[in-house]
């Protein structure tokens, strides 16, 4: 199955695939390029590019207005990353969080130094490793990080940290 999005809107599509209990993988095409994969119509999969897993799914967008869709059927097997109704809400609220705070931030592997804790040593640090090293989630550091970049608290640099990505 194939299409654009602006002739089937994505949350019809996942909709499709979870009530028909689809096993594959959903590449949605756009701006930002990114998967889902299904087994039995639950996620168990899913990533932007070579960033995977649910925090990255979560910044997908869940309503482009433009681009493309294919739905390849293919033998997948996995364990839900989480239930479905939780799973979309969750992303609806993160992807409309993380569009705002990325017009500050931009990429969550972008390294700030500045007075803020987590931030301070050294060369400073991406909003990634804040993120884990704090155990919090990377929307909620990324909140803050834009915060203290407005506030005066913190200034991005030329660096990325690219190394902490999984592939």
């Amino acid at each position: 199955m194939r299409g654009l999005l602006s002739d089937l809107p994505l949350l019809g599509l996942l909709e499709l695939v979870h009530e028909s209990r689809q096993t594959g993988v959903l590449s949605v095409g756009g701006e930002v390029p990114y998967t889902v994969t299904f087994s039995q119509g639950e996620v168990v999969a899913g990533g932007v590019l070579d960033w995977l897993g649910l925090e990255a799914l979560h910044t997908c967008p869940l309503s482009p207005q433009r681009g493309d869709f294919e739905f390849e059927s293919r033998s997948i097997t996995g364990r839900p990353i989480q239930a479905y109704g939780p799973l979309l809400s969750e992303w609806a609220r993160v992807s409309d969080e993380w569009e705002r705070v990325c017009r500050t931030v931009g990429s969550p592997s972008r390294v700030f130094r500045g007075e803020v804790p987590l931030f301070a040593e050294g060369e400073g640090r991406s909003v990634r490793a804040a993120a884990r090293r704090s155990g919090r989630p990377l929307i909620d550091v990324a909140a803050e990080v834009a915060q203290a970049v407005q506030a005066g608290r913190l200034e991005a640099t030329d660096t990325y940290a690219w190394f902490a990505l999984v592939l």
